[in-house]
């Protein structure tokens, strides 16, 4: 086998091994992302109000820092 010939051959399995990964990282990030969205989803249900009066309180501080620093 020439030098080429192997060098080819581990670049071919260099990118085999991480189009693999890639795959599997993409795959975890997924399932973690819908049991995420669905356990928000399930609290925001059960307790509506703390979501509500979170978002109220950054509304508030985002409007509060950009009031201030475009004065």
């Amino acid at each position: 086998m020439e030098p080429l010939q192997r060098l080819n051959h581990a670049v071919d399995g260099i990118q085999k091994a991480t189009l693999e990964s890639l795959d599997h990282a993409k795959d975890q990030v997924l399932r973690t992302s819908r049991e995420t969205a669905q356990m928000v989803d399930h609290t925001a249900h059960k307790s509506p109000w703390v979501f509500v009066g979170v978002a109220s309180a950054l509304s508030g501080i985002v409007g509060y820092v950009l009031g201030r620093r475009f004065r």
